[in-house]
């Protein structure tokens, strides 16, 4: 029985079938590759005299980089529209969805600073292309390792009640082993609905994550250079066609122009399909 995840040729092998397989676009190798490239156009804009990685986060942080991310946009849906009354139970749920929310916020950005800090594999603040891979991979590989302590009879895929011995219970557990906290975790990860969180769906999910963060990186890093006059807001006219208008109504919505200190947090919920566009044009 294969208890560790093996890499050949940088594809994710264990425990899957040729047709359950990560397409090429899954792959540990392709994803890492892919998020290389954005890290390495994100450092050709962070000029500075420093090494190139301190430059990056140095520059990243001006723009908002390592604070807390604001509520994802679902969360803020019904704030104006008018609340029903909710029962105690109800009550009880809302304010501990918030509370986990808000926590979850916190870490997330203690990720972000995490995930950067890992590209630099021999700690001497320079990335190469090659140490960026590298990092990627092992990355990805040991966030479903970790994910996979749970499984009790190894098979590489989690049932409900495997997968809730790793996400803590708010409620009353039911007979499929998980409460309404844990179930609701489950059935996002679960995105074939077949009952299982197997290994396919967490090198999805994980590959997904960490490309999205790559190229915000060099989104937020691409943008911030076309604040022409320096004076630390975008306004339309500087961005020009780099964001279609559809992007710069969203981004610019609070102000009517993006203050680049913001950038992070004003992009940290885009996702890569509404990046890629622009990226594109660079």
């Amino acid at each position: 029985m294969i208890t560790k995840t093996i890499f050949l040729a940088g594809v994710l092998t264990a425990g899957l079938s040729a047709e359950s397989a990560p397409s090429s676009h899954q792959t540990v190798t392709g994803v890492a590759k892919e998020c290389s490239t954005h890290i390495e156009a994100a450092l050709e804009q962070a000029e500075g005299e420093a090494s190139n990685l301190a430059n990056l986060v140095t520059r990243l942080r001006t723009l908002g980089f390592g604070q807390t991310p604001p509520p994802h946009p679902a969360h803020n849906k019904d704030s104006g529209s008018e609340k029903k009354e909710l029962t105690e139970e109800e009550r009880m749920i809302e304010e501990d969805h918030a509370a986990e929310r808000a926590g979850r916020l916190k870490q997330m950005s203690k990720a972000d600073i995490a995930f950067v800090q890992k590209l630099d594999l021999n700690k001497d603040f320079t990335l190469t292309s090659e140490e960026v891979v590298k990092s990627l991979q092992g990355q990805i590989g040991e966030a479903i390792d970790e994910r996979l302590l749970v499984d009790q009879n190894q098979d590489r895929r989690l049932t409900g009640k495997e997968y809730s011995l790793s996400v803590p219970a708010r409620g009353e557990v039911g007979e499929d082993g998980m409460d309404w906290h844990q179930r609701g975790h489950f059935k996002h990860e679960d995105s074939n609905g077949d009952g299982y969180v197997d290994e396919h769906e967490l090198l999805a999910n994980q590959a997904s994550e960490m490309l999205q963060k790559a190229q915000q990186i060099h989104f937020v890093m691409e943008l911030s250079t076309l604040d022409q006059n320096e004076d630390m807001v975008l306004e339309k006219e500087e961005v020009g066609d780099f964001l279609d208008e559809k992007l710069w109504e969203k981004l610019s919505a609070t102000t009517g122009s993006i203050p680049t200190s913001s950038l992070w947090q004003q992009s940290y919920w885009l996702g890569g399909e509404q990046m890629a566009p622009s990226l594109r044009k660079k």
